[in-house]
């Protein structure tokens, strides 16, 4: 995936990197507790975040991202930016 004009999708990206349907996951999904969600299924995650919206994520900002809720309040802020 590659950033387009259209924003992308948290949930696409996540269901990818994790390899599960998009429908399964909820704004309340959580790492350690969905769809294979571990610490590899982690590390999948925030390179999918990285390619997709073209930025690097630091450890720290990382292991802020451990819910979807946090992811998309992420792409929310990335969208500001990029839109200004």
């Amino acid at each position: 995936m590659t950033l387009g004009a259209t924003p992308p999708d948290p949930f696409d990206v996540v269901a990818e990197a994790l390899k599960c349907p998009k429908e399964s996951l909820s704004r309340e999904s959580k790492m350690l507790r969905h769809h294979g969600w571990d610490s590899l299924g982690h590390v999948e995650i925030i390179e999918a975040i990285e390619e997709v919206l073209e930025v690097s994520i630091d450890d720290d900002e990382a292991w802020e991202l451990r819910t979807m809720k946090a992811i998309c309040e992420f792409f929310d802020r990335q969208s500001r930016t990029n839109g200004e």
